[in-house]
C-alpha cells in the first residue's frame, strides 16, 4: 500500500517537472507590469449586466408588493428535520 502511494507521488513529481522545465528554462523575465499601468482597468473582469423585474403590466410596474411573479421569503418557513437523510 505504501509503495503504491509512493509510485503516485513520484508520478505526480514527474508530470510537474516534465510540464514545468520547458516554462522555467526559457528564462524569460517579463519586464511589463500590467498591475503599474493606471490606464488598464478590465483584465479578467466580467462586462457590467443590470438586473431588473419583470412586472405584468403598468398598473404594478414599480410595486414589488403587487407583482404576482415576486415571492418574498419572509415569514414562517417549515422545515423537517430527520436523524438521517
Amino acid at each position: 500500500m505504501v509503495e503504491k502511494g509512493l509510485k503516485n507521488i513520484t508520478a505526480i513529481f514527474l508530470l510537474f517537472f516534465y510540464i514545468n522545465v520547458p516554462v522555467i528554462s526559457r528564462g524569460q523575465s517579463f519586464t511589463y507590469k500590467e498591475w503599474e499601468d493606471e490606464t488598464i482597468i478590465d483584465i479578467n473582469k466580467e462586462p457590467p449586466s443590470a438586473s431588473f423585474t419583470a412586472y405584468p403590466d403598468e398598473a404594478t410596474a414599480g410595486n414589488k408588493e403587487t407583482n404576482p411573479w415576486v415571492r418574498p421569503l419572509n415569514g414562517n418557513w417549515k422545515f423537517f428535520y430527520t436523524a438521517q437523510p
